[in-house]
């Protein structure tokens, strides 16, 4: 079959021809890609995000009216009938082609749904296009109905159908048959009975699902002004690639000098082809990234694309290499890789096509053909140059904001091109900078142009910087040097130090498309920074007389061999990446430097044989070392002074940097910063982390702009000079794991103090005074301290938001908390104090840690009033019971673990989604059914909870599981709690960590909703006394052995802890819900299951496939505690099942 759409673009129409070889197969012709658009909207043939189909008479003016206005707040583009339709227009062809042109379909069913002959047929198209294409997504909706008398056509249904025999007898049975196969094939939403949920929490997770889908999956974006897209795509046959059932794993590599469109080819090849593969992710800038947040970072965002995670967590980069050996076999996934520039980022991310499920693409761009070749990519493309049409049109968007250029302007246009010879970037470049410009001005920049007769790129470059003034070309120097990549406002703070007005000449540079902004950092294309570097090499053979030195060969032969000049005013090098020897004279030479910045680049190369930061008594030991031991001069023309191991105890005497913005000294030998006046009168960043030497600070009066203070890790120091409390301006106040700091720095005076960080400070055994003064503090951490009392004056620092107390164990002896919320409540009150505002008045309060704080019962008075508190923990306290927490609205995460008096839970909010109370040994109660029914949990862990199975029916535990899978079908679940016997409803059991289950013909099309297990933890023999398990996950496979679907991870614990040890057996309930891959499996399928931890085993499992016909079990017997198993639409017979034990 052959299929011919037409979609108009930006005035113009372009042709698709979709071929259908074969069932599942496909052939894409090439001018797809000229499709390939500015937005996600425009990149497919779809006008509408979603089309509803409901009975209007039923439910228009309030369900379907919310749910609408859902639709627009989160953007999402709906059809209305009532919207979209001309007056007189014939309805049903508009009606028609509006569900043609929407992404998703959603049928309502409500009441009198079925009595709408135009419903019925609408119901008829939707299914139709489902079955023509399978990128439609078609959900269902229950309202007031149940499926199954949608399903077999009762009660009003059946009603409707009488009446439609008389006038409609041709389309009934196809109406029927429609009914029932949706009822029975397509998975949505029960609103049947609002009673056990707000309207508007349904319609919230409806919109929710939607949105997600729409921005996960949905084209990437691929600029603006597209240019020769098509030319460029077609050299690579894309048709070879786009065939499902492929044997190969195809490694594409896109090669070619920077600013030649390799990402935009890429983007556009994945916007092409990502819908075509069972999961796909596109990662960009992979050498910047890295750079900035490390592999690590790259492994969880990849994995977390491919696997519908969030806040997946790897702890190394050998880790991820597993967990991507073990994931991505299962699926034909799309990866691309974009810019990448070493093999390491292969190897963490890629490894071998061994890792991959046949018919896979990984897609790489990156500048070194050599680099793609090394690791096996089996064929590379150039990208060519633009021809000069495509040049000339290009440039002419951007120098004339047309896709033509002026007649005044053409010959000049022309001549442009031919200088820059087709190479995108510089084409953007120059456009941007002639634009607005007279021909008088454009006669004079293209002579520039002919002194450059072989159309060198970099000397096109060239003339956008000659265009600037002293200022403009300094930042642009300073940036293409050494600030790349880095947070724009931190690059304002230093470079505004130097008197470069850099907020207005940044926005010049921007204007003029030598550098962009994207996630807050300042970006520059590779050939615009080398054109920079160029520049600043041309200005002497000799490194020592050039402005900036960053190369590590020429900063290292500077420094070792004294070559430095007056001429040098900036210099970076990464002192973990190559051996200096500084002695005491090395800087001074070097009389006019601004810019010094020698920083770790990487802690891996400062490892030593053992795996371990080598270092000394003194500090870090990096490359950099000292030969004296005094350094003799510094220049005091500073602006950014960063020297991460600085190997001498003092700065020289001779150090007046009263220009100074950054001083960053982390990890240094240094003992003391300075004495006396010195002028640093602008500084505004002081950075002295692990400065495990420092015994004072300075007197902060010399630092009246300070706006941050970072002393984390510093060891030795005892007290902050209490100038400190002057600093008006300070905004962040770090004291971080100052083990020693015996006294709390003054905050008189800090009124703009929004982050102070006390945690680890165990010697501090009160609060600074004054808390009251710092009523913008978000901030307070003071967890792992001595401090026994929270003073009063918290109560009104109505900003705040985060407020850790919490401690570790081993300090919960040398320390009473038991009454540190009093001063807070209204309901307990120090002797003969008067009423102070309770904890209630902190409304801005998102996480709060107090755990073993020794926290008692009625201590937490007014906790119920923080209606913005997202995390609690209050682990390890000394409390009964807890104040009724159903009020706090947005309480996801609970913290009780080790509360060993906890006897019940409160009544929960409804948007819990995570509670840990493992070790709570005395819990017997657990909130009433209906609040674990509406819960929106994830997990929940009662390990060693023996009494909540022997005083409370774990019915409450089990129940919630199933319902949850149909609100988020994504989402995995699971239960803890202690038991050493699978109940018999678990239909298949065994020994061992490993289970088969048989499978039914056709399975997994009947009513299947998911897959529930059971499994028996024991601890290891020889590991008793602290055992406890880290993660779990599991994996499925056919009956032949081919993997189905991806490694399933189980939630991971929230909290940190050490558990008092599992002394009997645990049990694990979970439930996957219904998951696509299902679909291929065969006969019978095996679940394996794996404890990441080494302290526990599974010690036997059982498994059950889960369908709507799934009831319940009811109680029978005393002492004996049942299962039960909700499903509201379910109707079968009553199963009997018995936990005994704990």
């Amino acid at each position: 079959m052959k299929y011919h759409c037409c979609q108009l673009f930006n005035g113009g129409y372009f042709s698709i021809s979709i071929y259908i070889v074969n069932q599942g197969a496909f052939i894409l012709s090439l001018r797809f890609v000229t499709m390939v658009y500015l937005s996600s909207r425009s990149a497919h043939r779809w006008t509408y995000d979603v089309f509803v189909s409901f009975r209007g008479e039923d439910i228009r003016k309030t369900f379907v009216g919310h749910l609408f206005s859902d639709f627009r707040r989160k953007g999402i583009y709906a059809f209305r009938d009532d919207d979209q339709l001309k007056r007189g227009e014939d309805i049903s062809p508009g009606l028609y082609k509006a569900i043609e042109q929407s992404r998703f379909l959603i049928v309502i069913f409500s009441k009198d749904y079925a009595s709408s002959t135009w419903c019925l047929r609408e119901l008829v198209k939707i299914l139709k296009c489902k079955e023509m294409d399978d990128e439609y997504e078609v959900r269902v909706l229950y309202y007031d109905v149940t499926p199954e008398v949608v399903r077999n056509q009762r009660g009003s249904y059946e009603e409707a159908f009488v009446k439609h025999e008389g006038y409609h007898r041709k389309e009934v049975h196809e109406w029927k048959e429609a009914l029932t196969w949706a009822a029975d094939n397509l998975s949505g939403w029960d609103l049947q009975a609002l009673s056990n949920g707000p309207e508007p929490k349904f319609i919230e997770t409806i919109s929710n699902e939607i949105f997600h889908k729409l921005t996960s999956t949905g084209p990437i974006d691929a600029g603006d002004n597209l240019v020769g897209l098509y030319t460029r795509a077609e050299q690579m046959d894309l048709t070879r690639f786009a065939k499902p059932k492929s044997a190969n794993i195809h490694m594409i590599g896109i090669c070619g000098i920077g600013g030649i469109g390799k990402t935009t080819v890429a983007k556009a090849i994945y916007n092409l082809l990502h819908t075509h593969f069972e999961a796909y992710s596109f990662c960009e800038d992979v050498k910047g990234v890295e750079k900035r947040h490390g592999l690590v970072h790259l492994q969880e965002k990849l994995l977390a694309n491919l696997m519908s995670l969030s806040d997946l967590k790897i702890r190394n980069v050998s880790q991820g290499i597993g967990m991507m050996k073990r994931s991505m076999w299962a699926k034909r996934v799309l990866i691309v890789l974009d810019d990448v520039d070493n093999l390491d980022q292969f190897e963490a991310l890629v490894g071998s096509p061994s890792w991959f499920s046949p018919g896979s693409m990984i897609i790489f761009t990156g500048r070194d053909r050599q680099l793609l070749t090394a690791h096996g990519v089996e064929e590379i493309f150039e990208v060519d140059l633009l021809c000069d049409d495509e040049a000339l049109e290009l440039f002419s968007l951007y120098a004339f904001r047309n896709k033509h250029p002026k007649e005044e302007f053409i010959d000049l246009s022309n001549e442009v091109v031919r200088y820059v010879n087709g190479l995108p970037l510089a084409l953007k470049i120059l456009g941007s900078f002639l634009f607005g410009k007279t021909v008088e001005e454009w006669g004079s920049q293209l002579k520039k142009l002919r002194r450059y007769p072989d159309s060198q790129i970099q000397q096109v470059l060239r003339i956008s910087y000659d265009g600037l003034d002293f200022d403009q070309r300094n930042i642009f120097l300073d940036i293409s040097c050494f600030f790349k990549d880095e947070k724009k406002d931190y690059v304002i703070k230093v470079l505004g130090g130097c008197d470069l007005f850099p907020v207005t000449n940044i926005r010049v540079l921007i204007d003029k498309s030598l550098i962009s902004i994207r996630d807050d950092r300042l970006q520059m294309h590779d050939l615009v920074q080398e054109m920079g570097w160029r520049i600043v090499d041309e200005e002497s053979e000799e490194p020592g007389k050039r402005s900036r030195l960053w190369f590590t060969k020429d900063v290292r032969d500077v420094l070792n061999k004294d070559k430095g000049t007056g001429a040098v005013k900036g210099l970076a090098m990464d002192v973990s990446s190559s051996e200096v020897d500084i002695n005491g004279k090395t800087f001074t030479r070097l009389n006019n430097l601004r810019l010094l910045n020698l920083y770790i680049g990487s802690w891996t190369r400062l490892l030593d044989n053992n795996g371990k930061i080598r270092e000394t008594k003194l500090g870090i030991e990096t490359k950099v070392h000292a030969t004296s031991g005094t350094l003799d001069f510094l220049s005091s023309e500073l602006r950014l002074f960063c020297w991460h191991g600085y190997p001498f105890h003092y700065l020289p005497s001779s150090f007046y940097p009263e220009s100074l913005v950054v001083l960053d000294l982390s990890y240094s030998y240094i003992k003391e910063i300075w004495t006396g006046s010195k002028g640093f009168k602008r500084l505004t960043s002081m950075k002295l982390a692990h400065c495990r030497n420092l015994i004072k600070t300075p007197d902060f009066t010399e630092t009246p702009n300070l706006e941050e203070l970072i002393l984390d890790g510093c060891k030795s120091l005892k007290e902050v000079h209490p100038s400190v409390g002057t600093l008006w301006s300070l905004v962040i106040l770090n004291l971080k794991r100052c083990i020693n700091l015996e006294t709390p720095p003054n905050c008189t005076g800090l009124k703009s103090l929004q982050i102070l960080n006390l945690s680890g400070c165990k010697k501090l055994d009160q609060f600074p005074q004054d808390l009251d003064t710092m009523k913008d503090l978000i901030e307070l951490h003071a967890d792992g301290t001595s401090i026994d009392q929270l003073p009063s004056s918290v109560s009104i620092l109505w900003n705040l938001q985060v407020l850790s107390l919490g401690q570790r164990e081993d300090m919960i002896k040398t320390r009473s908390l038991g009454s540190i919320f009093w001063p807070l409540s209204k309901m307990h009150h120090p002797p003969s104090a008067a009423v102070v505002p309770s904890l209630s008045g902190l409304k801005m309060l998102r996480n709060i840690d107090v755990s073993h704080c020794k926290v008692t019962d009625g201590s937490l008075g007014g906790i119920e009033g923080l209606s913005m508190l997202k995390m609690l923990n209050l682990s390890g306290n000394d409390f009964k019971s807890l104040p009724n927490l159903g009020k706090l609205s947005r309480l996801e995460t609970l913290g009780l673990v080790g509360c060993t008096k906890l006897e019940a839970l409160p009544e929960l909010p409804p948007n819990i989604e995570v509670i840990e109370a493992q070790d709570c040994i005395s819990l017997k109660e657990l909130p009433k059914k209906s609040t674990l029914y509406e819960s929106s949990f994830q997990s929940f862990d009662f390990t060693n909870c023996a009494k909540v199975i022997e005083n409370q029916s774990i019915e409450s535990l089990i129940t919630m599981l199933l319902p949850q899978g149909r609100i988020d079908p994504y989402k995995i679940l699971s239960v803890y709690l202690p038991g050493s016997r699978i109940p018999g409803w678990f239909t298949h059991q065994t020994m061992g960590d490993c289970i088969t289950i048989e499978l039914p013909q056709n399975w997994c099309y009947e009513n299947f909703k998911g897959i529930a297990f059971c499994l028996v933890f024991t601890p290891k023999i020889h590991n008793r006394r602290k055992s406890y398990y880290n993660s779990i996950g599991y994996r499925y496979r056919n009956f032949d052995g081919t993997p189905i679907g991806m490694l399933s991870p189980i939630p991971d614990s929230v909290f940190q802890y050490e558990s008092i040890g599992i002394k009997s057996d645990q049990m694990l309930l979970s439930y996957d819900p219904s998951k696509p891959d299902w679909k291929k499996a065969k006969n019978s399928i095996s679940v394996s299951f794996e404890v990441y931890g080494p302290d526990c085993v599974v010690k036997k499992c059982g498994a059950r496939l889960v369908c709507e016909e799934d009831d319940r079990v009811q109680e029978e017997g005393s002492g004996s505690r049942m299962i039960q198993w909700l499903l509201p639409s379910s109707r079968v017979e009553d199963e009997l099942l018995v936990l005994q034990g704990g």
